[in-house]
């Protein structure tokens, strides 16, 4: 079944029972969390105009970051325009290299250093962490803090030497970034990472 036919049942079954849309499934997830997962951008855009919520309808991801993970800019643009909203909307889209939704995020008025609930951590040090390079280079030339430290005492270069991503240390370096807490100076020297294979993404 094309994506076309979804949507196109997708209407019928709402027409035919408008509380569809924003029920949810045995599984505790809504429709539009589906949606999301699958990037399905027709059936998000009907589901959402008759009245599902992008911020609930998932256990512990919301279908607006499970969009950010799994969609496209299109789809993020529907989600934000229906009130799509998280602290770890920037973490997301970093970790998994979508620069093109960073500035999105950016644009619509997402804080560069809003940290993430469990480890306080940046988007800045989340992109560092898995080596996306691109990712790195966007949030630094929009203003991220370089020198920020996680509930652990790491910075975005720590986490960069931890990962041995060493273009992405050298970028950190070369923007004022340094290593943070004793804790951290340990644990790299300790693990010796940060001078093995470039790993870095692209």
């Amino acid at each position: 079944m094309s994506r076309g036919d979804d949507a196109f049942t997708l209407v019928r079954l709402i027409e035919s029972n408008p509380k569809l849309a924003t029920e949810r499934d045995a599984n505790g997830q809504s429709w539009l969390w589906n949606a999301a997962k699958f990037n399905r951008v027709e059936c998000a855009a009907i589901l959402l105009s008759k009245g599902a919520d992008p911020n609930e309808g998932g256990h512990g991801v919301t279908p607006f970051e499970l969009g950010i993970k799994n969609g496209g800019r299109e789809l993020l643009k529907l989600q934000l325009h229906a009130g799509g909203k998280s602290p770890q909307a920037l973490h997301i889209a970093a970790q998994n290299g979508k620069a093109d939704m960073i500035l999105i995020l950016l644009s619509e008025g997402f804080d560069v250093n809003e940290r993430e609930p469990t480890m306080m951590a940046t988007a800045l040090q989340r992109a560092a962490w898995v080596g996306e390079q691109q990712a790195v280079a966007v949030l630094l030339e929009n203003g991220a803090d370089v020198d920020a430290e996680d509930s652990l005492g790491y910075t975005a270069l720590d986490w960069a030497m931890y990962g041995g991503h060493t273009r992405i240390s050298s970028i950190i370096r070369a923007a004022g970034g340094d290593i943070g807490s004793s804790t951290a100076r340990k644990l790299i020297d300790k693990t010796g990472k940060g001078r093995g294979a470039e790993r870095d993404h692209h």
